[in-house]
């Protein structure tokens, strides 16, 4: 979820970043550093990392094609940010601080983003460089075009700044103005003379009322709204209801062919299959499963000019990137899923044994219920980390009477490889930790073992109460996320880790 709001923010580029070197010798969990991910072998999640890093490499393929496709200019009304720091001349925009330094801009984002629009921001100085095209979008200085420009209520604006965009829409651009008008200049050099350019030019702009208004200006116009949502409404530009109606996390790039890239996360729980439309015409749609690689045509339906509508199947988070087509290409159909009957759940015989872990876990324990290893009859179990081989057979008595088998592995901690009868089927990391298994299913008796592998901090905690020293890198500077100055990871309560609920295979259709 972390990796999927940067992609929808943005970032195409993930690195790891100071992974710190640890001897080859050093004890677990080997040396440190507090500004860091320790992603290295000394790590568990080591383990299943390369399927994390093929999904990063899918994504970063996809998300770094093509130029920015935002729908919307923001200005940034910085003379504003520096006039609330009340004379401190030091101001660091840094990720901790955007609450208290700015909370105005973030409601703007917030209100654009859920009406269905995508913005990027825009200063004084680039404000001067936006021309306007024949059809009335706004261009800067790189490639990316925008449908308006929206200046939230300002208390201070260089007169500069105001004339641009008065006259971009006089030359046909789409100025949104809400909450207030300028009533200031900023800084002290030639104040007054400023100040009454900024109020003769107010004099030409139109007034905002408690009803949004639309108001011809030359070529263009400018809308008049007590908020941002409600002059976006009359500003004629189409939204992204997967956005604004599905509560989806995505963002839009236009590629070099002319169609479009997407996107997509489902961060918020609740599961779409079904007709969706996109907010940009095309001939076709292809889905590209970052998670798998797999890729197909989607199914389309008669839509709107101007519009894209499609079926897309997405569950709790999942995520998904579409790419847009000016032409049908020679593609295979993308597989939807259908269930076929209902699910079988593995829910007897299953056997645990840990092939690696610290501290050592010798036997294999017997089950009927999968729940968390930590409440195995080990000590050892709540407080170890490493993987542990979860075994079990079952029957089927014909595979082929449905197109494929879905392997629910349910609540995963944190990451499992599984193989069937033998064969490889592929890893899970993230939700919603399922596999597609049918091809590797037999008629009869079927082996399935899942090597589940959990994270270090329930051996961390343990550590800490027993006062073991495994700060051991030289200025290790292990902080609290709260900034607390003494804190103990002994106080953390204890993380469940391997399967914790029902596995189950699901039998399915696949239309194409």
């Amino acid at each position: 979820p972390e990796l999927d709001q940067m992609f929808c923010s943005g970032v195409n580029h993930v690195y790891f970043h100071g992974a710190p070197y640890s001897p080859k010798g050093a004890a677990f969990p080997g040396w440190l550093f507090y500004a860091s991910i320790n992603m290295s072998p000394t790590n568990s999640i080591w383990r299943d990392a390369d399927a994390l890093f093929a999904y990063i490499a899918r994504c970063q393929a996809f998300l770094s094609a093509g130029t920015p496709d935002n729908d919307v200019l923001l200005y940034f009304p910085l003379e504003d940010v520096w006039h609330r720091q009340g004379g401190n001349p030091y101001l660091m925009f840094d990720i901790h601080k955007m609450q208290q330094r700015m909370p105005d801009i973030k409601q703007h984002v917030t209100e654009i983003m859920a009406a269905g629009y995508d913005p990027d921001y825009i200063s004084d100085a680039l404000t001067e460089t936006l021309t306007v095209s024949t059809d009335g979008r706004l261009k800067g200085t790189g490639d990316a075009t925008y449908g308006a420009i929206i200046v939230p209520a300002v208390r201070f604006m260089h007169p500069a700044t105001l004339r641009k965009l008065l006259s971009l829409a006089q030359e046909g651009a789409t100025v949104i103005v809400t909450g207030s008008l300028p009533a200031d200049v900023p800084g002290l050099s030639r104040y007054d003379q400023r100040l009454d350019s900024l109020r003769t030019l107010l004099q030409a702009a139109p007034e905002i009322g408690s009803v949004p208004c639309v108001h011809s200006e030359g070529k263009g116009r400018i809308i008049t709204a007590p908020d941002i949502a409600s002059g976006l409404k009359l500003s004629g530009l189409r939204p992204e209801t997967l956005r604004s109606d599905r509560n989806i996390s995505m963002i839009r790039r236009r590629n070099e062919a002319g169609g479009f890239n997407y996107f997509l996360a489902n961060l918020k729980g609740d599961a779409i299959d079904g007709k969706v439309t996109l907010a940009t015409p095309a001939a076709a749609v292809g889905i590209f499963d970052p998670l798998t690689g797999e890729s197909g045509l989607a199914q389309t339906y008669e839509s709107e000019p101007g519009t894209t509508s499609l079926r897309l199947q997405l569950r709790p988070g999942q995520s998904i990137m579409l790419k847009t087509f000016a032409e049908k290409p020679e593609m295979a159909p993308w597989g939807y899923i259908e269930p076929a009957g209902n699910p079988v759940n593995i829910n007897r015989g299953w056997s645990i044994a840990f092939e690696n872990s610290q501290p050592a876990i010798s036997g294999t324990f017997a089950t009927d219920t999968l729940t968390a290893w930590t409440d195995l009859p080990a000590e050892e179990a709540k407080v170890n980390f490493g993987t542990a081989v979860y075994s079990v057979e079952f029957s089927l008595d014909n595979p082929t009477e449905a197109s494929d088998w879905i392997l629910d592995l349910g609540d995963v901690r944190h990451s499992a490889e599984v193989t069937v009868n033998g064969q490889d089927a592929g890893k899970v990391w993230s939700a919603p930790f399922t596999l597609s298994v049918g091809r590797l299913l037999k008629p009869g008796l079927n082996r399935l073992e899942v090597r589940v592998t959990n994270n270090q901090a329930n051996r961390i905690a343990d550590f800490e109460r027993r006062g073991v020293k495994w700060r051991i890198f030289k200025d290790a500077n292990i902080a609290s996320v709260t900034n607390a100055k003494t804190f103990s990871f002994g106080d953390w309560e204890e993380v469940p880790a391997g399967l914790n609920s029902t596995v189950s295979l699901i039998p399915v259709k696949i239309n194409k």
